[in-house]
């Protein structure tokens, strides 16, 4: 019986993992980043959404950062990447 119960609780720790995972951005964002996670981050700061981590995505990120209490570095890491998707 534990043994199922071990077995059991493996299987869902991996579960978890994997939706945890399959949800992440590719990180960090930067300028010369592409793709749908850019796009994620263009909705979210205002600018034009194409796809392409450029110099005004940049800036915009910047922005956000700094009125969200974050370090206003531009780059779209693990705490700004949450952050953002967190609303």
């Amino acid at each position: 019986m534990l043994k199922k119960k071990l077995i059991a609780g493996a299987i869902i720790a991996l579960a978890l993992m994997v939706v945890s995972v399959a949800s992440a951005a590719t990180l960090p964002l930067k300028v010369g980043s592409k793709g749908a996670d850019v796009m994620t981050v263009q909705a979210k700061v205002g600018v034009t959404v194409d796809g392409s981590y450029g110099p005004m995505t940049q800036a915009a990120v910047k922005a956000w950062q700094a009125s969200n209490g974050l370090v206003a570095d531009g780059v779209v890491g693990p705490k700004t990447w949450a952050a953002m998707t967190a609303t």
